[in-house]
C-alpha cells in the first residue's frame, strides 16, 4: 500500500526587488485562497563556513544548474524557473491560488515540468514545456468524490527515458482512492488501472515490478503478459534503463543489467536474474552495524551511475552519496561519503561527474529534534549549496535570494526528509 507522506511547509523570506512580465499559462478557474497555514521565516546565516573569495561562482564544466520552485513575489503566486547560478528568471507560471506549493518532476530532456497547482478543494495538473513557454492542464482532480491531499497528491511519477510520456498517480486525503494516469510530452493524457511502476526501455511500455500485472504499450493500447513481479523478491528497488538496483543484504547494494529481451518472459526467471547479479558497493568495515538505503539512482554517464541514499545505525538516519566506476566495481561506502552534518543531503550531480548539489538546514539547532509533522511546531529552513568532489564549496547564495523578484519560497519535507516544492535540473 502506497503511503501518503507527511508534511509541513516552510517560507523562506528572500529580497523583493525589480519586476519582470510573466509568461502566461493555461487558464485555471479562480478559487479561494488556500487554507494552508504558511510559517514565515526570516532569512538566517547557513550552518556552512564562509566559501573563500576565490572559489569560482559557477562551475567549470559543471552546466547550467535549472530550478524550479513554488515562490511568490511580484509574480503574485507562482513556480519560478530560473538559473541557480545567475538568479535569472527564465520563467514565472501563475497558479490559481495565493501560498501553493506540491511537486514538480522535469522530464529527463529538460524541457518540460509536471507539475500541480492546488486549489481549494481541487488540485490541477499541468505540463510546463520550456521552448513554447506555454502550460497544458492535463486534468482537474478528483474527477468526482473526494478530497485531494492538495500539496502532496501527485505523487509517483516517471517520466518515460525519451522524455515523450510520463504517468503519474492522483492521490485523496482519505487515503483509499487513487487514480494513475499518464500524458503525451504535449499534453494528452490518459487514465489506467492502477499499480505501474516503471518503463521498459523501449520508453512505450509500462510494467510493474509487483507482481499480478501485465505490461502496457501506450502507443498500441495493448496488455502483454510479463513475469516482473520477480523483482519484488530481490528487493528492486531503482530501475534504471540499464540497471536494476537491488537492496538484498543490509550493508551491500546490488544490481542486475536489465534484461535485453525484456518483453520475453524467459528473461525474467528467477535463476537467469539471479546469476547476474553484480555488487555494485559495499559498507566499509568502519561503519559497523549499518543498514543501506537507495532513494535516488542516476545514471551520470555510460562508465558511472551515482547513488544516493541513506545509513541507519542504531535508529540515527545519516545521507550518503556514492559515485560508482562501473569498470571498478564493487566500490567502497567509506565514512567521508556519508553527509556527518543534520540535515546535509546530496540532491543531484552534474552530468560531467564533478559536482554535485546538496541541501541543508539552515537552523541548525532545531535538526536533531527534526519531525516531519508540521503540527509539532518544528520548522525547518533550506540551503542549496553547489560542492565539487574535492570538497570546495561554490560561493553562491544558498537560500535562492540571488532570485530578486521572488518574496518567499514554499518547499515541504518528504516522508524520506527531502525537499518538496523545489526541483533542478543539470543542463
Amino acid at each position: 500500500m502506497k503511503q501518503k507522506v507527511i508534511f509541513f511547509i516552510i517560507a523562506i523570506i528572500l529580497t523583493a526587488c525589480s519586476s519582470n512580465p510573466s509568461i502566461t499559462s493555461t487558464e485555471v478557474p479562480s478559487v479561494e485562497p488556500s487554507k494552508t497555514t504558511i510559517a514565515t521565516l526570516p532569512a538566517l546565516p547557513t550552518n556552512t563556513s564562509e566559501p573563500s573569495p576565490t572559489v569560482t561562482p559557477i562551475p567549470i564544466g559543471g552546466g547550467q544548474l535549472l530550478v524550479a520552485f513554488y515562490a511568490s513575489g511580484n509574480c503574485g503566486s507562482c513556480i519560478i524557473i530560473g538559473d541557480f547560478f545567475t538568479g535569472e528568471v527564465l520563467f514565472k507560471i501563475p497558479l490559481s491560488a495565493d501560498y501553493q506549493t506540491g511537486n514538480i518532476f522535469w522530464s529527463p530532456d529538460g524541457k518540460n515540468i509536471l507539475y500541480s497547482d492546488p486549489a481549494t478543494s481541487r488540485m490541477n495538473v499541468l505540463l510546463f514545456n520550456l521552448e513554447t513557454g506555454k502550460s497544458k492542464k492535463l486534468g482537474d482532480y478528483p474527477p468526482k468524490g473526494g478530497t485531494p491531499e492538495i500539496i502532496n497528491s501527485l505523487k509517483y511519477v516517471k517520466w518515460s527515458y525519451d522524455s515523450e510520456y510520463v504517468m503519474y498517480d492522483v492521490l485523496w486525503e482519505d487515503g483509499q482512492l487513487q487514480k494513475s494516469y499518464f500524458s503525451t510530452k504535449d499534453g494528452t493524457s490518459n487514465s489506467y488501472e492502477s499499480g505501474f511502476t516503471n518503463w521498459f526501455p523501449d520508453s512505450r511500455t509500462m510494467f510493474s515490478i509487483y507482481g499480478g500485472k501485465d505490461s502496457y504499450n501506450v502507443e498500441s493500447a495493448t496488455f502483454a503478459p510479463v513475469s516482473t513481479g520477480i523483482l519484488s523478491k530481490f528487493n528492486a528497488v531503482q530501475v534504471l534503463q540499464d540497471f536494476i538496483i537491488l537492496e538484498k543484504d543490509k550493508a551491500k547494494i546490488s544490481a542486475i543489467p536489465f534484461p535485453s529481451n525484456w518483453n520475453d518472459t524467459l528473461a525474467w526467471q528467477h535463476d537467469t536474474l539471479n546469476s547476474q547479479i553484480v555488487t555494485l558497493a559495499t559498507l566499509s568495515k568502519e561503519i559497523k552495524n549499518g543498514k543501506i538505503h537507495v532513494s535516488i539512482a542516476e545514471k551520470v554517464n555510460d562508465n558511472k551511475i551515482v547513488l544516493i541514499g541513506y545509513v541507519t545505525i542504531s535508529d540515527q538516519i545519516s545521507y550518503f552519496m556514492k559515485l560508482i566506476d562501473l569498470q571498478n566495481l564493487p566500490a567502497e561506502i567509506q565514512p567521508d561519503d556519508i553527509f556527518q552534518e543534520w540535515g546535509d543531503m546530496p540532491l543531484i550531480v552534474s552530468h560531467d561527474g564533478k559536482y554535485y548539489l546538496k541541501s541543508f538546514c539552515t537552523f541548525i539547532e532545531k535538526c536533531p529534534n527534526y519531525s516531519p509533522n508540521y503540527k509539532d511546531g518544528i520548522v525547518r529552513g533550506w540551503g542549496f549549496q553547489v560542492v565539487s568532489f574535492d570538497g570546495v564549496e561554490q560561493a553562491l547564495p544558498t537560500n535562492l535570494s540571488q532570485f530578486k523578484e521572488v518574496t518567499k519560497v514554499f518547499i515541504f519535507s518528504t516522508s524520506n526528509g527531502l525537499p518538496g516544492g523545489i526541483a533542478f535540473y543539470w543542463k
